[in-house]
């Protein structure tokens, strides 16, 4: 799987997930959606992604820690990912969230998107502990990583990682 070529900047030490989101998104011009959730009739809400992308792409962040946290990660990315693409109601209520946070709804389309016109990003927060695994994570958590992004892209999209290390 590729390293995301977004130009994500460093975290500060100790940020909080919710603070770095912000960062990042005014750095690259994007939009933060994070803790925001698309609210379906008849199921759970579910977080469309952290940040949201021009260029179509739906990142999702998660400091490094348990393998439950990160798992939690791939798993929010694979749902979220599934649901633009299946589902009607979860495409026009992610939308009226983008509405809602005064951005166009023209980042997102209504219409059964294209999924290989998408990217999902994973951004794993870090420390800058060096383990001798990709990302510094847990074997358990590559697994369901690998796993994700397998579904991910047997369904058209793209996908990618990236490390991002607190200075």
């Amino acid at each position: 799987m590729p390293e995301t070529d977004l130009p994500l900047p460093n975290a500060p030490q100790k940020v909080l997930e919710d603070d770095y989101n912000v960062l990042a998104a005014e750095a690259i011009g994007a939009l933060c959606t994070h803790p925001q959730l698309v609210h379906v009739a008849g199921r759970d809400a579910v977080e469309l992604c952290d940040i949201l992308t021009s260029d179509r792409r739906f990142i999702h962040v998660k400091r490094r820690g348990a393998s439950s946290t990160l798992s939690h990660l791939f798993a929010q990315g694979l749902v979220s990912a599934e649901l633009y693409l299946d589902d009607q109601r979860f495409r026009d209520g992610a939308a009226e969230l983008l509405e809602r946070l005064g951005a166009s709804a023209d980042m997102l389309s209504r219409e059964r998107p294209n999924p290989g016109e998408w990217e999902v990003a994973y951004v794993v927060l870090t420390r800058g502990v060096r383990k001798d695994t990709p990302y510094t994570l847990p074997f358990f958590s590559l697994a369901n990583l690998a796993s994700s992004a397998r579904r991910l892209q047997d369904r058209g999209f793209k996908v990618s990682i990236a490390e991002v290390r607190e200075v």
